[in-house]
């Protein structure tokens, strides 16, 4: 734009030194200086519209192809079969962009060590991941445990419907599945408050790693209490389910409606898991133990 100025002005020069100076000429310099300058900044703007279509036109692309690679390797992972043009008509792109696609989970599954891999299928035409065998649950199945898990009546009522929801979500007939679930729902009663699917799993967690913690029970006849007990396992029984817990050198069993929460103080030495194991292995010779229930 500098150059421009200059290249003008010089011109002008030139003009003045042969033409005498006057009101109108004066007017014609400045006429000529605003449509110069106002053609320069049209041009500038214009070009700057431009660079920004191509940048947010690069962006776009750039989301797209993220978002189609992260939709082809969650299709995979979930056993299912890519079939290259029906993803192409799906994610509206052409068949390069999705050899390229595939080119990069295969990439991503060498860099990343993983035992999986991408075979192509000629018959079916379709890319699969090995390893990877995905298989609904025939209505048989599904019925059976949706009526283990309703007359169980062990779950709340918001953890019974989700995993009901899994399930059907994951059958042979999953709308009629899904559609059938609130019928059986309303039906459903359970007093019980404690989340059993996050106590279950977290008491695993605690078995697993060999902890000593700390519950807090809560009975309608004793009211709150506190118990320092080393967890060892997770029995069902007449619909209930009980942890197996040694406490004060002795096995007892607690229902888990009764824990209300539990605090983990310390992992057991190997020594210290040794003594448990023989405290559990004298008391199961004595299978009364296992059969009645005990207060503390």
């Amino acid at each position: 734009m500098k150059s421009i100025f200059k290249k003008w002005l010089y011109r002008q020069k030139a003009m003045s030194d042969k033409q005498p100076t006057s009101i109108v000429h004066w007017s014609h310099l400045l006429k000529s200086f605003f449509a110069t300058t106002f053609f320069v900044v049209v041009t500038c703007y214009n070009w700057l519209i431009k660079l920004d279509d191509v940048v947010n036109f690069e962006v776009v692309n750039q989301v797209d192809k993220v978002s189609r690679i992260l939709l082809l390797y969650s299709k995979l992972i979930r056993g299912e079969s890519v079939n290259k043009l029906s993803f192409c008509m799906e994610t509206d792109s052409n068949s390069r962009a999705f050899d390229r696609d595939i080119e990069d989970v295969r990439l991503f599954l060498s860099e990343s060590y993983n035992t999986q891999e991408l075979i192509y299928d000629r018959i079916q035409k379709c890319y699969y991941l090995s390893g990877v065998i995905k298989q609904n649950l025939e209505m048989t199945e599904y019925r059976f445990l949706e009526r283990l898990l309703i007359q169980s009546a062990m779950l709340r009522k918001d953890e019974l419907i989700g995993l009901l929801s899994l399930l059907a979500s994951n059958t042979t007939k999953p709308n009629e599945c899904l559609r059938c679930i609130d019928n059986h729902v309303n039906r459903y009663k359970n007093l019980s408050s404690v989340p059993l699917l996050k106590m279950h799993e977290d008491l695993s967690c605690m078995i697993a790693s060999r902890s000593l913690i700390e519950l807090e029970l809560y009975d309608k006849s004793s009211g709150r209490t506190a118990r320092r007990v080393v967890p060892y396992d997770i029995k069902f029984e007449n619909g209930k389910m009980y942890l197996i817990a040694v406490c004060d050198n002795n096995v007892k069993r607690y229902l888990l409606d009764e824990i209300e929460s539990f605090v983990k103080i310390k992992n057991l030495t190997p020594r210290e898991w040794m003594e448990v194991e023989n405290i559990i292995s004298h008391f199961r010779n004595q299978h009364h133990i296992w059969k009645t229930k005990t207060n503390e």
